[in-house]
């Protein structure tokens, strides 16, 4: 069995199988992984794909363009038994969505995320939030065409990019929520 557990672009030569994959991918800007399979004859093995924590039900496995039937669930991997020839295609399409995480010792404070991604807000103030952690939601958007989000929420826009695409800039990755009454 080969296991596949991360999404990065990269190559493995399996020697002993004389099959070598090739992973491309822009995860996580694009939710998706393509694994194109390489081998001399035809080769049986199992490759078991990651269901990562944050994936859905949603979550779509195609082999050579046509479905995988596996059901996908969070946490878990998928299992392709199968002969593979050279020039098969395997690709993974994931279902981002966005979702909060409350800190474990306070939940009014909250990060938020967009599939695998810790959101952060631009900003050079405390992040006060208003309203129910699941309404909290329902005003964020993806930018067209960006890996960036606006939420608007307590009489303002917040403007949100990746963590991990922070640079030069003031930031928070936790919010309050607070709703005086």
């Amino acid at each position: 069995s080969l296991w596949v557990n991360l999404f990065i672009p990269s190559e493995l030569n399996w020697k002993e199988k004389g099959v070598r994959l090739q992973q491309y991918t822009e995860f996580p800007e694009n939710p998706s992984a393509r694994i194109i399979i390489s081998t001399g004859q035809p080769t049986k093995f199992t490759l078991k794909l990651l269901i990562p924590s944050w994936a859905d039900s949603k979550t779509k496995i195609l082999v050579n363009g046509e479905p995988v039937r596996e059901q996908t669930k969070p946490v878990s991997f998928v299992t392709i038994d199968r002969t593979w020839k050279s020039g098969d295609q395997v690709e993974l399409i994931y279902n981002f969505k966005f979702y909060l995480k409350p800190m474990p010792d306070n939940p009014d404070v909250i990060a938020l995320f967009y599939g695998p991604v810790l959101l952060a807000f631009e900003t050079k103030k405390e992040i006060i939030l208003k309203g129910k952690q699941e309404s909290i939601l329902e005003n964020m958007v993806k930018e067209d065409g960006e890996f960036s989000f606006r939420l608007k929420n307590n009489n303002q826009e917040f403007l949100l990019k990746p963590f991990y695409a922070i640079q030069n800039e003031s930031y928070g990755v936790y919010a309050t929520i607070r709703n005086e009454f």
